[in-house]
């Protein structure tokens, strides 16, 4: 999904781009906007229709009216409209191949699209799944030198269906998506979530507000996110919702109604230990965290307990003879001294 999103941000923008550079004798006639609209489709392999455009190559803003675009393929099935989208580049920096983007706005965009999903890989161990994280090293690629002033959408919507094979269509719609951020780079991507801003309702319930420092979750059906996040697992959401409200260092989650199945393990927990405890407390658990003063609620107690319990069994089991009673020794001492502060603190 967040391909998808990141291949049409990065459509709009090029054609964005592409306005801008025009040339100033050719600039906001018929023939360089049809001319525009052949070779950005011939980059991203859509059809692409504008109805009106507006360039001032001199103080590099473009703005583009009524944009649509399609497009077929085997990876799926994208439709995009935009009401309105402008930008506004730093024309001295070009000169110096650098790209200094002021500002790129979106009004009123739409997008339908139809994603295959990859198949869910067999099921692993937890030992397993923690052994390849660790395993990995993310790779530096030197990219071109660009900076983004401001991005900013208002009043989307988004409407994808999520297919595989081995399961049935999932159907996710999202309204009244608006979104903000600022001063993003190569080395400050991570401004796209944790410095921007957003809200979006989910259709049929549910609805993300975020924040600068707060994230609010309200209503989030149980289900969909099982089935967005861990497909063909050992653990099936059937029902219930999710409450979260994270502000600073403090996150408080409630789930509530929640009804589980599955087999194996999840996250070092037997899935049948797991359903016992959710089906002791109605489904209904209160899960809240304060990173500061180490303070946490029962029942994130017992999942951290059984987590923490369950990854050293597993780990024991693969270690050699003479070093598992150290290793024990000091994996016991080490929880007893957290649980002890958890304790006091409350």
């Amino acid at each position: 999904m967040r391909k998808w999103v990141v291949r049409i941000g990065l459509g709009v923008v090029a054609l964005l781009s592409l306005a801008v550079l025009g040339s100033l004798a050719l600039v906001n006639s018929g023939w360089f906007r049809a001319e525009l609209e052949r070779r950005a489709g011939e980059a991203l392999q859509a059809e692409v229709k504008l109805r009106d455009l507006n360039v001032s190559p001199f103080s590099g803003s473009a703005e583009l009216q009524g944009v649509t675009l399609m497009r077929r393929a085997p990876d799926g099935e994208l439709d995009l409209s935009v009401e309105r989208a402008a930008a506004s580049v730093a024309v001295v920096p070009l000169i110096f191949r650098r790209v200094e983007i002021r500002s790129v706005r979106f009004e009123k965009p739409a997008v339908k699209a139809v994603v295959p999903l990859p198949e869910p890989v067999p099921a692993v161990g937890s030992l397993d799944k923690l052994k390849e994280a660790f395993s990995k090293r993310p790779k530096e690629e030197p990219g071109p030198e660009w900076s983004l002033g401001e991005l900013k959408i208002s009043g989307a919507s988004l409407e994808a269906t999520l297919t595989r094979s081995s399961q049935g269509p999932i159907r996710l719609k999202l309204e009244n998506l608006d979104y903000s951020a600022h001063d993003v780079a190569p080395d400050s991507l991570s401004r796209l979530f944790f410095g921007a801003e957003f809200s979006f309702d989910i259709a049929g319930g549910g609805r993300v507000e975020k924040r600068i420092g707060a994230l609010r979750m309200t209503s989030i059906d149980m289900p969909l996110v099982g089935r967005l996040l861990a497909p063909g697992g050992s653990l099936h959401f059937e029902k219930g919702t999710l409450d979260l409200v994270w502000e600073g260092d403090e996150a408080d989650l409630r789930i509530h109604g929640l009804k589980l199945s599955g087999r194996g393990e999840f996250l070092f927990v037997p899935v049948e230990k797991l359903v016992r405890y959710i089906d002791s407390k109605d489904g209904n658990l209160h899960l809240r965290l304060k990173l500061g003063g180490l303070e946490s609620s029962g029942d994130l107690d017992y999942l951290l307990a059984a987590f923490w319990n369950g990854m050293w069994e597993a780990i024991l089991q693969e270690a050699a003879p003479d070093v598992k009673q150290v290793i024990e020794d000091k994996a016991t001492e080490a929880v007893k001294g957290l649980f002890d502060k958890l304790k006091k603190k409350r």
